[in-house]
């Protein structure tokens, strides 16, 4: 009976042991270099992170936009059913945005959504309002999430005839803000 006791005790003592290390440690920062890490491509001007099967290069020259950001990148280029294209495009918001009432800051959203053609699902994305737009562009299905974060406006877009809505979530949970 002793030696069940003791063990118990024993048992017990490993466990609070376990536990008090486990509280002590310091959660892990997520930021940029964190992010990187983890494999996932930085953009630590606008505080985020993303993970896509293609290194993001600079395609501002290459498109319209008076765009902070503008990166794509582009996987199976040579196959026209399982060709994947990828871009992000990144904006500040006006200045004056942040000391605007919540009608302006909801007519800056509104103008952001409108823009961006095809069809349209609100959702609420990683805390914020955010608009999903589903299209058609040369013969290729395509979807993408555009939001305002962190005094951006932010667009992910995604453009395949391949499992669109897959390679769409994939995207969408691999978007991270620090």
């Amino acid at each position: 009976m002793k030696s069940i006791l003791t063990l118990n005790i024993s048992i017990f003592a490993f466990i609070v042991f376990l536990i008090t290390a486990t509280a002590q440690q310091p959660p892990i920062p997520k930021d940029a270099s964190y992010y990187r890490s983890k494999g996932y491509q930085v953009f630590a001007e606008f505080k985020f992170a993303v993970k896509c099967p293609c290194m993001l290069s600079d395609i501002s020259q290459r498109i319209s936009g008076d765009n902070d950001i503008s990166y794509g990148c582009i996987v199976n280029e040579n196959s026209d059913f399982h060709l994947i294209m990828y871009q992000i495009l990144v904006k500040r918001v006006p200045q004056g945005y942040f000391s605007a009432t919540t009608e302006r800051k909801n007519q800056i959203e509104e103008n952001l959504f409108n823009t961006m053609p095809g069809s349209k699902q609100r959702v609420v994305y990683n805390g914020v309002n955010a608009v999903v737009v589903s299209y058609e562009s040369k013969g290729r299905t395509g979807k993408a999430i555009a939001f305002i974060k962190n005094g951006a406006t932010f667009t992910f877009n995604l453009l395949t005839n391949d499992a669109l809505e897959e390679k769409f979530n994939s995207l969408t949970n691999n978007i991270k803000f620090f």
